[in-house]
């Protein structure tokens, strides 16, 4: 994950989320970002809480044809036959 602390993008705008099982997408529209992770909870407060893993910039993931056609041929697919 791009530690990105100078623009604390996370704290300055409220995200989309899908959560599903324990996992969750979470994606920051102005800011131009997707996180990827888990849901656990804390264990003195029994709260719920997100873990990003993975962080997708639009930015980058754009400039990529590949990874582009990669992803969109992947959840069509999944999409189709699952």
């Amino acid at each position: 994950m791009s530690k990105d602390y100078v623009n604390k993008y996370w704290e300055k705008e409220e995200p989309e989320t899908c959560e599903f099982e324990n996992k969750f997408f979470r994606v920051y529209e102005k800011a131009g970002k997707l996180q990827i992770g888990k849901i656990i909870k804390d264990k003195d407060t029994g709260e719920k809480k997100h873990i990003p893993k993975i962080v997708v910039g639009r930015e980058k993931l754009l400039k990529n044809e590949d990874a582009i056609e990669f992803l969109f041929k992947t959840l069509e697919n999944w999409q189709e036959n699952y």
